[in-house]
C-alpha cells in the first residue's frame, strides 16, 4: 500500500504507466483484502477517468481485477458501482473517448453490473444510438453499439433462466427458499469463488453475499427492446461494404446484427408484440434501380424481412408490406441473381401465408395491401416468357427471374401456372431444343439447366390442363427428346424424380392430374432404353429409375398392367445390377414368382425365360442364385472329406496316457470341458484376438532369455479352449444354405467363379 498510495496523487505521478501500475497493484491488493472504502472509490473513480491511450492497457487490466470486487467488498457495492458509472457516462460522455472506455467496461462485464442492469440500460440505448449512426463513427464505434445490444439481450436472457430455476427450485421438496451463494456467481470474482468452493477465505474479512436489488428481477422494458432491436435492423443493413466481398468487417458485423436478431425474435425472449419499424426498407430495395447498388445491403435486407414474416402476425404483415410493395417490386426485376434467389424465398413464404388467387379470379390478390405487388409478380411473369418468345437470340438464362417469381407464385397454388400454360409451353419447348443442340453463343450453362428442371418441375403436376395437342408435345416431343439426347444428367434425373412422382402418388387428385398409363409407359420405356446406355457410371440414376421399376412389379395395381411386359429387359437390369442391395430387390420379386423346386426352376432356365435382353451379360450368375436358394435351410455344413479334419484339444487330452493327462489336469487346473475354464479370464473376449503363443510371456533370466511360467502357460491353455469352443459353437450354427448365399453373391461379382 505505501508503494502504491502515491500513485492516487496526481502531482505525485506525472507518467501514465507508472500512475496506472500503482493502480494496477491496488487492484490486486483490493481483490485480495479489506480495504477502506473510500480507498476502493478512489482508486475505481481514477481507473474510470483513464481513457488516455498510453495508458489503455495497464487500466484495463486493473479494471478487470477491480470491477469484479466491488459488489463483494462493500455492503453497497452494486450502488456505487452503478454511481460512478451512470455519472461519468452523463457528464463525461460528450467525449467519444471516454464514453468509448466506460461502455468497453460494461460489454466486459455485463455479469457484474446485471443486478444493476435497469439503472444502466436508459444510457445504454442512448448511446447505441449515438455510437451506430453518427456520421463520424468509425466500424469501431459501431461493434461497440453491436457489442451493447447484445449485452441488452444477454441480460434478458439471463433473467429467463434465472426465473426458469427459481420455479423449479420452488417445485422441488428440497426447496426452502434460501438462495446459497453459486460458486459460478457473476457477481462473485475468481478469487473469492475458489474461496466459497474450498470453504476457506480471507481471515481478514469475510466474504460478503450481494444483496438482489429491488427490480432486479423485472424484464427491460418494451420502449427499450424495441430501441434496441429496430438498431440492429437498420444496421444490419448499412454496414456491408460496396465490394460485396465475403468476410470484410462490414459483412461480418451485419451478419452478427442478424444472428442477435435472430436471438432475440424468439417467442420466449420478449413475448410481446414487438413495434418494429420497417418502412425504410423501401429505401434500401429502390436503391436496386440506383447506378452503383450496395447488394450487401439489399441482400441483408430482404433476408431480415423474409425471417420477420416468419415471426410477425398476419396483420403486422399486411401492415408492413404495403410500403414496401414498390422497393420490392424493384428487386424482382433486378439482373443480380443473389437478389433473385432472396426475393424468390421472400415470395415464397409470403405466398404461402396469403395465397395467390385462382385463375378466374380478376384481382392478383384479395389483400389491398398486397395488391400492387402480386399484380407486379404476375407482370414480370407475362412480359419475361413473352420477351423471350420475341427475342430468338436470348439465352434462357435470361429467363432465370421469370421463372423464379413464378416458382414462388406456384408454391402454395399449383394452378398459378394455368393461365400462362400456353406461352410457358412454347418457351419450355425451346429451352429443350436449346438444351439438346445448343448454338454457338449460348453453350449450355448450370443456371439453364437449372431453369429447365425449375420448368418441369412447374408443369408436372398440370398435364391435366394442357389440350391433347399439347400433351403430345410434352410428352411425346419434349420429354422423349431430352431422354434420348440430355447430355446433363441432373435433366435425366429430374424426369425420372417426376415419373416416380407420378407413377407412385396414389393421391385421387394427383393420380387425375398426372399423365395416362399409356404416356408413362412410352417415357419408362425410353427411360429403360437410355438410361443406362447413355449414363452407365451414374449409379445414384440407375438407382433411381430401377426402384421405379421394382415399385411397379410390386405394386398389386401395375403388376397387373401392360408395364410389366414392356419393362421385363429393365427388371432383368435390376437382377443384374452392380450395387447388391437393388439386386437383392429384385432377386426377392423374382424369387416369389415361382414355386422352390429345383426341377421347376431349372424348366423355367432352360424353357420359359428369354434370356436375351441380357445380351451380352453372363446370365448364368442369375441362373446360379435363383437354384441355390432352393436348398434346404435346416443342412448342417459340412466338409466334404473327413480327411481333411484335424482333432479338437479335447480329444488330444483324451487320447494321451493316463500319466501325461494326470500331469496336464494338475497343471492347467481345469476340467477338459472348455466351457469350466477358470474364473477371472474373459469369455467373452473376440476370437479374433486371441491369438497367443505359449511361450510370448514368461519369466526372464540372468542370461536375459524369457521363460513362461506356469501361470502364463495356464492363462494361454484356457484361452486356446476357448478360441476352440467358440469356432465349434458357431460352426454349429452354420448351414449350407449360408455358404451357398455367399458363393452366389461372389458369382456376381466375379465371372470366372460363376
Amino acid at each position: 500500500m505505501m508503494f502504491a498510495w502515491p500513485c492516487l496523487l496526481v502531482k505525485n505521478c506525472v507518467d501514465p504507466a507508472t500512475r496506472y501500475h500503482g493502480h494496477l497493484l491496488l487492484s490486486h491488493i483490493i481483490a485480495k483484502f479489506a480495504i477502506h472504502k473510500r480507498i476502493v472509490l478512489q482508486v475505481f473513480h481514477s481507473l474510470l477517468k483513464a481513457h488516455a491511450l498510453e495508458a489503455r492497457i495497464v487500466v484495463r487490466q486493473a479494471l478487470e481485477i477491480l470491477t469484479p470486487a466491488m459488489p463483494v467488498r462493500m455492503e453497497d457495492g452494486n450502488t456505487m458501482l452503478t454511481h460512478w458509472t451512470k455519472k461519468i457516462i452523463v457528464e463525461e460522455g460528450h467525449s467519444m473517448q471516454q464514453l468509448f472506455h466506460i461502455l468497453q467496461l460494461v460489454v466486459r462485464h455485463y455479469k457484474v453490473y446485471y443486478p444493476v442492469r435497469h439503472h444502466l440500460v436508459q444510457h445504454m440505448v442512448n448511446s447505441i444510438q449515438r455510437l451506430g449512426f453518427s456520421p463520424t463513427g468509425t466500424i469501431e464505434h459501431r461493434k461497440l453499439a453491436v457489442e451493447l445490444s447484445e449485452v441488452i439481450i444477454k441480460w434478458e436472457l439471463q433473467r429467463i433462466k434465472d426465473e426458469s430455476d427459481t420455479q423449479d427450485i420452488a417445485a422441488s421438496p428440497s426447496g426452502v427458499g434460501v438462495k446459497r451463494l453459486s460458486a459460478d456467481d457473476p457477481n462473485l470474482n475468481a478469487e473469492s469463488r475458489k474461496h466459497h468452493a474450498s470453504g476457506t477465505g480471507s481471515s481478514i474479512v469475510p466474504t460478503v453475499i450481494p444483496k438482489v436489488e429491488p427490480g432486479s428481477t423485472e424484464p427491460i422494458e418494451r420502449a427499450h427492446a424495441d430501441t434496441v432491436l429496430n438498431f440492429l435492423l437498420r444496421l444490419a443493413c448499412q454496414v456491408n461494404d460496396a465490394n460485396t466481398m465475403v468476410g470484410t468487417p462490414g459483412e461480418l458485423l451485419s451478419r452478427r446484427c442478424v444472428a442477435l436478431l435472430k436471438t432475440a425474435l424468439k417467442p420466449d425472449v420478449w413475448p410481446q408484440q414487438c413495434d418494429l419499424k420497417l418502412n425504410w426498407f423501401d429505401k434500401v430495395f429502390a436503391s436496386v434501380e440506383s447506378g452503383s447498388p450496395n447488394y450487401g445491403n439489399i441482400c441483408t435486407a430482404l433476408e431480415l424481412l423474409t425471417f420477420l414474416l416468419g415471426v410477425m402476425k398476419k396483420e403486422q404483415i399486411l401492415a408492413s408490406c404495403k410500403p414496401l410493395q414498390r422497393g420490392i417490386a424493384a428487386c424482382i426485376t433486378c439482373s443480380n441473381s443473389k437478389v433473385i434467389r432472396l426475393v424468390h424465398g421472400l415470395l415464397s413464404r409470403l405466398m404461402s401465408i396469403f395465397p395467390t388467387e385462382p385463375t378466374s379470379s380478376n384481382v392478383a390478390s384479395k389483400y389491398e395491401e398486397l395488391e400492387c405487388l402480386y399484380a407486379c409478380v404476375g407482370k414480370v411473369v407475362f412480359e419475361g416468357l413473352a420477351n423471350y418468345e420475341k427475342n430468338t437470340s436470348a439465352s434462357p438464362t435470361t429467363l432465370f427471374g421469370t421463372l423464379m417469381m413464378l416458382k414462388a407464385a406456384c408454391v402454395n397454388n399449383p394452378s398459378y401456372i394455368d393461365r400462362l400454360i400456353t406461352p410457358f409451353m412454347r418457351v419450355l419447348q425451346r429451352m429443350a431444343r436449346e438444351h439438346i443442340t445448343p448454338t454457338p453463343p449460348h453453350e449450355t450453362s448450370p443456371v439453364a439447366s437449372e431453369l429447365l428442371v425449375l420448368s418441369l418441375d412447374l408443369v408436372k403436376s398440370r398435364v391435366v390442363v394442357m389440350g391433347a395437342e399439347m400433351r403430345k408435345i410434352f410428352i411425346g416431343t419434349i420429354l422423349v427428346g431430352l431422354i434420348e439426347k440430355s447430355p446433363d444428367v441432373k435433366i435425366m434425373k429430374a424426369i425420372t424424380k417426376m415419373l416416380e412422382d407420378w407413377i407412385e402418388n396414389k393421391n385421387p387428385i394427383a393420380m387425375n392430374q398426372a399423365p395416362t398409363l399409356r404416356e408413362k409407359s412410352i417415357l419408362l420405356v425410353k427411360l429403360m432404353q437410355y438410361v443406362e446406355k447413355r449414363f452407365p457410371d451414374d449409379l445414384e440414376l440407375n438407382a433411381q429409375f430401377l426402384d421405379i421399376v421394382n415399385y411397379i412389379y410390386r405394386d398389386e395395381t401395375l403388376k397387373c398392367s401392360e408395364l410389366t411386359v414392356k419393362l421385363e429387359p429393365a427388371f432383368l437390369a435390376g437382377l443384374r445390377c452392380v450395387q447388391p442391395a437393388i439386386r437383392a430387390k429384385f432377386f426377392e420379386v423374382f424369387d416369389a414368382s415361382m414355386k422352390r423346386r429345383l426341377h421347376d426352376r431349372l424348366m423355367y432356365i432352360t424353357c420359359s425365360q428369354n434370356w436375351e435382353a441380357m445380351g451380352p451379360h453372363y446370365w448364368i450368375k442369375q441362373c446360379i442364385e435363383l437354384l441355390v436358394v432352393t436348398a434346404s435351410s435346416n443342412t448342417l455344413i459340412r466338409m466334404s472329406s473327413d480327411a481333411n479334419l484335424l482333432p479338437g484339444i479335447t480329444s488330444v487330452i483324451n487320447m494321451a496316457d493316463s500319466a501325461e493327462k494326470d500331469s496336464f489336469v494338475n497343471l492347467v487346473n481345469v476340467k477338459e470341458e472348455p466351457s469350466d475354464i477358470p474364473e477371472g479370464l474373459d469369455g467373452q473376449e473376440k476370437v479374433d484376438d486371441i491369438d497367443m503363443d505359449l511361450h510370448a510371456v514368461g519369466s526372464v533370466d540372468q542370461k536375459g532369455e524369457e521363460h513362461p511360467t506356469s501361470r502364463t502357460r495356464k492363462a494361454a491353455l484356457a484361452h486356446l479352449i476357448i478360441r476352440q469352443s467358440k469356432v465349434l459353437e458357431s460352426i454349429r450354427s452354420t448351414r449350407t444354405v449360408q455358404f451357398l448365399f455367399a458363393t452366389a453373391q461372389l458369382c456376381h461379382m466375379d465371372t470366372a467363379l460363376a
